[in-house]
């Protein structure tokens, strides 16, 4: 096994749990909505549901491109880089300035927490493998077309 082989299960095993973190916190939103007097607080949750549940599938999508394609493209890397830095600069926004409809979060939520802190995670590993993968590609045989 090449040892950069084990960063990448690494990897996709923070992106696996990221997403059911955030899966739990789209049923977190629905409880919200189900609790929501206002239009606006329905509103509110129905945007976090979809937020959190979109986020939450395409982080799995992105563990499964990863298993399957390895070294051989960096692609799936840079995404779930960009992705995870996206998700933590919507969450320095609603902690700051406020998103509109749900204003500024003003509560600390242990799951932000562990969210964050897994995203960072994701970051560094994606970013460090990108440089391993084009490597890899650059020794492949180049396949000629006709």
């Amino acid at each position: 096994m090449i040892p950069n082989e084990k960063m990448v299960y690494v990897l996709t095993a923070l992106i696996f749990v990221i997403s059911l973190v955030y899966f739990v916190v789209a049923w977190q939103a629905i409880g919200e909505w189900a609790e929501a007097k206002s239009n606006d607080e329905k509103l509110g949750s129905n945007m976090e549901i979809s937020l959190f549940s979109v986020v939450a599938c395409s982080y799995l999508l992105m563990g499964v491109w990863i298993i399957k394609k390895r070294f051989s493209t960096s692609i799936p890397y840079l995404i779930v880089s960009i992705g995870s830095a996206i998700m933590i600069g919507i969450y320095l926004v609603a902690i700051t300035a406020g998103v509109p409809v749900l204003g500024v979060e003003s509560e600390t939520d242990p799951l932000a927490t562990i969210a964050k802190t897994l995203q960072g995670s994701i970051i560094g590993l994606a970013l460090s493998l990108i440089p391993f993968t084009l490597r890899i590609q650059e020794k492949e045989p180049k396949i000629k077309t006709r």
